[in-house]
């Protein structure tokens, strides 16, 4: 977490899933975006009450184990008056219509619900963050947004999501066989 650049947009990453996480951190990582990593819901908490860094962008999954499922964790960061205007991105299975009652089951009010299908495509997820900064504080991230929507266009996505997915698996010697049912 000590190796953030300045002048670069951060965005927290929480999902129970490492492979997951490093994922979604290597191809925020190829358009010049900080990210930080949780696995557990209680271990991002504490950093984000740290005030250790701004985090612009919270990326993460609603099903998870452990004491703050997702929608739990989004009750906490809405309760808390200098981390409820962070922006959440829901990486999950889950149908936007059913994030959607999930979080009016909570009675909470988070009107701008993003989301995500998995399994994570590099083209949607440089959309929703090049929307996500767009509508935050444009002049601030400029140049990520451009690089964003640059790479949107690029040639042959499903091979560099193929290629990343590789380079996962690689970099955490993790069998494909482990990873098959995540990957269809």
């Amino acid at each position: 977490m000590n190796d953030l650049k300045p002048n670069r947009p951060t965005i927290l990453l929480l999902d129970d899933h490492m492979i997951n996480l490093n994922l979604a951190s290597s191809m925020l990582k190829k358009v010049n975006i900080n990210t930080v990593q949780f696995q557990e819901s209680l271990d991002a908490l504490r950093y984000l009450y740290s005030g250790t860094n701004t985090i612009d962008v919270i990326i993460q999954d609603i099903v998870r184990p452990g004491k703050l499922n997702g929608i739990e964790f989004l009750e906490e960061i809405l309760n808390d008056d200098r981390l409820k205007d962070i922006p959440i991105l829901f990486v999950t299975c889950m149908e936007q219509k059913h994030i959607k009652e999930s979080v009016e089951n909570f009675n909470l009010q988070y009107d701008k619900i993003n989301s995500i299908k998995k399994p994570l495509r590099r083209s949607e997820l440089y959309l929703k963050i090049s929307d996500i900064l767009s509508n935050t504080d444009k002049n601030k991230y400029q140049s990520t947004i451009n690089k964003l929507q640059e790479s949107i266009n690029d040639s042959e996505p499903i091979l560099e999501e193929q290629i990343d997915t590789k380079e996962i698996i690689r970099n955490n010697q993790i069998s494909t066989k482990k990873v098959s049912g995540w990957l269809k």
